[in-house]
């Protein structure tokens, strides 16, 4: 191991060596003009739309300088084809200046950047100290920080220096918060609830509490419920956990209000009970892992008389620690826990210690209205959009790029389906920090012409209408909600056997283990074989969809909950 380490700092030096000599000429007679140019890193710390956006703003903020791009190994070609001019590449799978060997550091400080260039994911600065320490080592005389969706930060030398101390020094305070945390969370296990008579106008109080990160499918789950909420029995609020602009707003359409002190546990479950001591709630909801911990501790140490948590997917035994315990204490501290599939009611008791009699399962579901699409012209636009032939066969797969996912196992199932039917040409619908690895993957396995990636912003169900299959493969999963629009769509489908793809589709024949091949290649060689079968079953799958994951009946068994954890 020690050699191979030394092996991988010997090529890091070769090629940094490269970089320096080729620097020494560059800035004599470089491509940007005589007499040398503006040197601009950017850190690919993030995932590949952002690096664009980052690469746009270097681009416009400094058109004639030599953009770098600072990466990890293996993404070499994919950057220089988003346009930046050159790539170094350093080991390892973190960006950090204490990982990283003293002689790699030094030579690229000689690099002497005027400006770095820091994309991160989220606008939490106290996830990103790694990056920011690397920043600080590299010496550059201005820093540049892209944080999510907000506006840039722009700093100084020395004021950066400041930002990136006071950062960590929060950090420090972080590490005391959570066992002072953990402390909060178990005195409100043990804490008596309060019976509170509705308001005057009869109706009830329910305050919603979601992260501020929750991903699309949890925020529209919430925005439908609240949009069948009858405003005569129930006043609604929605509370999201961190600062205003970490939660696109178009994903709820409710006014919501943001919890200031997150992301410190203790204090924002003390801010949640002042709130729900302040404005007297009959009952809070909370949505995800994170609002599920700060939600209950708060609401429980203000004694509101109800508390729901929603846990959507099989995530809860892979957490590790402290956050295991302290998800165990949530659920001991919530009334009622839900699940949205039938596999999450078996893995609650044994990973939360909760009782089976305190489990219920809410189906997520979509309001089928917005999945109506024209088949024939969705196919259509498609091919136009791949080259394919008009007699391909469109297989599919739709979501996030990343290893939950697990999109790796749909293109070696794709290879080996085109082995057999080489009329089929694969899509992947979806943007994620995996992007380039899976083009590589798919380049290795013989599929440059026989798969086309779609980053999904754009017309996705238009996408997905136009497939003649959809594959999902994904190896952890809650409710699929990318599955339930397929179905939807009327597209046939077949599904990997884990959370709850078999509460979609019902049907072992659509089914097939997570990772295996052999079987999922089968099942799909077989639908595509009788094409009057599997549209047969896709209208089947359809209509069962239309009857139990609908938005109306999904809130139906909310409110049917509400009234019965009221009334108890």
């Amino acid at each position: 191991m020690a050699s191979k380490g030394r092996q991988s700092h010997a090529r890091v030096d070769r090629d940094m060596s490269r970089v320096t000599a080729g620097r020494a000429a560059a800035d004599v007679t470089g491509p940007h003009g005589v007499g040398g140019c503006r040197r601009v890193l950017i850190f690919r710390s993030c995932r590949p739309a952002q690096f664009a956006e980052a690469l746009r703003f270097a681009r416009q903020r400094h058109p004639d300088a030599e953009i770098v791009a600072l990466s990890h190994r293996g993404h070499r070609d994919a950057l220089l084809a988003s346009g930046v001019d050159r790539v170094i590449e350093i080991p390892g799978r973190r960006f950090s200046a204490f990982r990283m060997a003293p002689w790699t550091l030094r030579r690229l400080r000689l690099e002497l950047f005027d400006d770095i260039i820091v994309p991160q994911m989220t606008a939490l600065p106290r996830a990103h100290l790694n990056l920011y320490w690397l920043a600080v080592a590299l010496r550059s005389q201005h820093v540049t920080v892209l944080p999510g969706e907000q506006a840039p930060w722009e700093f100084s030398r020395p004021g950066f220096r400041l930002f990136v101390r006071m950062h960590a020094f929060g950090w420090l305070i972080a590490l005391f918060d959570t066992p002072l945390f953990l402390a909060v969370l178990l005195a409100a296990c043990i804490t008596r609830r309060q019976h509170r008579p509705a308001t005057a106008d009869g109706r009830r109080r329910v305050l919603h509490i979601i992260s501020s990160c929750a991903v699309d499918d949890a925020a529209m789950q919430l925005d439908e419920l609240i949009k069948r909420t009858p405003t005569d029995r129930y006043h609604v609020e929605v509370l999201v956990l961190g600062r205003h602009g970490e939660f696109r707003q178009h994903r709820v359409t409710h006014e919501v209000t943001f919890l200031e002190h997150w992301p410190r546990m203790t204090r924002s479950a003390f801010e949640i009970r002042n709130r729900c001591r302040t404005r007297q709630y009959d009952l809070v909801h909370t949505w995800l892992f994170m609002a599920n911990l700060v939600g209950a501790a708060g609401a429980r140490l203000a004694g509101v008389p109800r508390v729901i948590a929603w846990v959507p997917n099989l995530g809860a035994r892979n957490k590790k620690g402290w956050l295991r315990l302290a998800g165990a204490l949530a659920s001991s501290a919530a009334d009622v826990v839900t699940v949205n599939a039938r596999a999450l009611m078996r893995d609650q008791p044994q990973c939360r210690w909760v009782r089976e009699s305190r489990i219920k399962l809410v189906h997520n579901g979509l309001d089928p209205s917005r999945f109506l699409a024209d088949r024939r012209g969705s196919r259509q636009r498609l091919l136009e959009l791949t080259g394919a032939p008009g007699n391909a066969l469109l297989v599919g797969t739709a979501g996030p790029l990343t290893h939950q996912q697990d999109h790796v196992t749909f293109l070696r199932l794709l290879a080996r389906v085109r082995k057999d039917r080489p009329d089929v040409h694969g899509i992947v619908i979806g943007d994620g920090e995996l992007r380039a690895h899976l083009e590589s993957v798919a380049g290795k396995l013989g599929l440059s012409n026989g798969v086309t990636f779609f980053d999904g912003r754009r017309e996705p169900r238009m996408l997905m209408a136009g497939l003649d299959l959809f594959v999902f493969t994904s190896r952890n999963e809650g409710f699929p909600d990318a599955l339930l629009e397929a179905t939807f769509l009327g597209v046939p489908c077949i599904a990997s056997d884990i959370g709850g793809n078999p509460d979609v589709l019902d049907s072992k024949e659509s089914l097939f283990a997570p990772g295996d091949i052999w079987t999922g290649a089968a099942r799909v060689l077989a639908l595509l074989d009788a094409p009057s079968q599997a549209a047969e079953r896709a209208e089947r799958t359809r209509e069962r969809a239309f009857t139990m994951f609908t938005a109306d009946r999904t809130a139906a068994s909310w409110l049917d909950l509400y009234e019965r954890c009221l009334t108890a």
